[in-house]
């Protein structure tokens, strides 16, 4: 496996040097395809865990790690919701980088996958934290840190299983 993996990276290494012009003229596809496949896999990821049972939704998983008891109907539904408004994210965001793309300036674009991007997404985390506070009060509360320790700790064990 090793020498077949060394070859696939000498191949595309050489593939690279021999056509480094024409990507440095057309390096605009590169980063529109890095942030493109980054919206539509993420989404593919968290759309995929909304299907049969609430507490088979990502962020109910997460929240199962990063709470450390039973959660109750309640709170996998709001988790269920919370996984399916990161999946809409993730396709909009993903549909407004292909149309400004393909139909906008370069520059909007670049404005739009560079700096909004991350904006839009720490926007969401604050205000899923808001809504959570408000929608479920007198419940376990926890930070992004504590979100992040937990989705490290959800992927250590899917890994291991």
């Amino acid at each position: 496996m090793r020498a077949i993996t060394l070859s696939l990276c000498v191949i595309f290494t050489l593939a690279l040097i021999l056509n480094l012009e024409y990507l440095t003229e057309h390096a605009a596809w590169l980063y529109f395809v890095q942030h493109i496949c980054a919206m539509l896999l993420l989404g593919l990821m968290f759309g995929s865990t909304l299907g049969k049972r609430h507490a088979e939704a990502l962020c109910s998983r997460i929240a199962s790690f990063a709470i450390h008891e039973p959660l109750d109907a309640t709170y996998l539904h709001y988790t269920w919701r919370v996984t399916l408004a990161w999946t809409i994210y993730f396709a909009l965001s993903a549909i407004i980088s292909a149309l400004l793309f393909f139909f906008g300036s370069l520059q909007a674009w670049s404005l739009f996958a560079n700096l909004l991007t991350p904006v839009l997404l720490g926007t969401m985390f604050a205000g899923e934290y808001l809504i959570r506070q408000r929608v479920l009060p007198n419940r376990a509360h926890f930070s992004i840190t504590e979100i992040i320790h937990a989705y490290r700790e959800y992927s250590r064990r899917k890994t291991n299983n």
